[in-house]
C-alpha cells in the first residue's frame, strides 16, 4: 500500500504542469501514488506530464493517468480520485500549482508519529516569481473551533494543504455536485471525521496565483451558476453540522458560507433572476451579515446596495 495518494486534476494547464509534476515526482517519499485525472483537457498537458515522467523512470509504476468520458468538473474529478486511491493518506495538488520536494514526507512523518488523522502545512501564494503572501494552514488543536476558523476564511479550507487518512476521513462522504466550493465541503466533513489533527510549521505548499484564470472573471450566467453550486455545498456543511451536533455554536461560519453564495450576485442583482435569488434564498440575511464581525464593512455596504439594486449601477459607472 503507498503511504500517499496525491489526487491532481487536469484541465487546461498545459504552461504549468511540468512546473507542478517535477515537484511531485521529485518528492523525498518513495512510496507515493499519483493519480492524474485528466477531465478531457483540450490542450496538451497530458503530453507534457508524459515527457516530464521520462525524466522520473522510477516513478513511472507509481503514476495513474485515467481520463473523464466527459468533461465533469472539479467535483467530480476529485470524486473519481478520492474513490480509487489506494494510499493510507489522502492529498491533492492543483496541477498549476507545485511543492517543496520533502513535503509528503514531512506530512507522513507527522501523522505517524503524532497518530493523526489529518495532517495541516502552511503555503504561500505566488505569482509564479514572487511570494505574493504566506498562508497559515491553522491552529488545529481544538477541531470544532478549527472547523468554524475555516468557516471564516481565517484559515482555508482548500484540500491541498491537508493530509487525509482514507480510513477515517472518507467514511460516510457527501460528495459535491457543485464545481464551486466543492473542497469546502470535502474538507469540512473530512476534519469532522478525524479523532486528531497536527499541523507541520512551514510553508511548504505553493498556491499559484493567476490573475489572467477565468475565476476571476464575472459574467451574468457564470454568477449565477457559481451561485447554485456554492449554496448547494454550503447546505452539504450544514447538513453535517447538524449532525454533528455542533450547527448552532458555529453562527458566524454558517452566515459566512451563506454570504459567500451571495457574493456571486452582486454585480447582476439589477437582473430579475438574480435579484429574486439574492433577496428570497436567504430571508434573514441582512440582519446577519450587518451584525457579523467576520465580513469588512466594505463588503457589508457591497451587499446593502446590491439588495437595494444600487451597486450593479455603480459598478458599470466605473468601468
Amino acid at each position: 500500500m503507498p503511504k500517499i495518494s496525491v489526487i491532481i486534476p487536469v484541465f487546461g494547464v498545459e504552461k504549468y504542469i511540468e512546473r507542478c509534476a517535477r515537484s511531485l515526482f521529485s518528492q523525498t517519499l518513495g512510496e507515493i501514488e499519483y493519480l492524474f485525472i485528466d477531465d478531457c483537457t483540450p490542450d496538451k498537458s497530458i503530453e507534457v506530464l508524459m515527457r516530464v515522467l521520462d525524466d522520473f523512470p522510477h516513478r513511472k509504476s507509481q503514476v495513474i493517468v485515467h481520463r473523464m468520458e466527459k468533461n465533469s468538473g472539479q467535483a467530480k474529478v476529485r470524486e473519481w480520485g478520492m474513490t480509487h486511491a489506494s494510499g493510507e493518506f489522502i492529498i491533492h495538488c492543483d496541477s498549476d500549482d507545485w511543492v517543496d520536494t520533502n513535503l509528503y514526507q514531512l506530512m507522513y512523518k507527522k501523522a505517524v508519529d503524532e497518530k493523526s488523522d489529518v495532517v495541516v502545512c502552511d503555503c504561500i501564494m505566488s505569482d509564479g516569481d514572487k511570494t505574493l503572501k504566506t498562508i497559515d494552514g491553522g491552529d488545529c488543536q481544538n477541531k470544532g473551533a478549527f472547523v468554524n476558523a475555516m468557516l471564516i476564511q481565517k484559515f482555508p479550507w482548500a484540500l491541498w494543504n491537508k493530509l487525509f487518512n482514507r480510513e477515517h476521513c472518507l467514511k460516510d462522504l457527501i460528495y459535491p455536485t457543485g464545481n464551486m466550493g466543492e473542497d469546502m465541503a470535502l474538507c469540512i466533513q473530512q476534519i469532522l471525521n478525524a479523532n486528531q489533527v497536527s499541523h507541520v510549521k512551514g510553508s511548504y505548499y505553493y498556491y499559484f496565483y493567476n490573475m489572467n484564470s477565468i475565476m476571476n472573471t464575472w459574467r451574468p450566467e457564470k454568477s449565477l451558476l457559481n451561485f447554485e453550486s456554492l449554496k448547494s455545498n454550503a447546505e452539504i456543511v450544514e447538513s453535517v453540522l447538524k449532525k454533528q451536533g455542533i450547527y448552532s455554536e458555529l453562527d458566524y461560519g454558517i452566515t459566512q458560507i451563506r454570504f459567500n453564495s451571495l457574493i456571486q450576485l452582486f454585480p447582476y442583482t439589477n437582473i430579475r433572476e438574480h435579484n429574486r435569488r439574492f433577496r428570497n434564498t436567504y430571508p434573514s440575511m441582512v440582519r446577519r451579515v450587518i451584525q457579523s464581525p467576520h465580513i469588512p464593512l466594505t463588503m457589508k455596504i457591497r451587499y446593502i446596495l446590491s439588495y437595494m439594486k444600487i451597486y450593479p449601477a455603480i459598478r458599470s459607472v466605473v468601468r
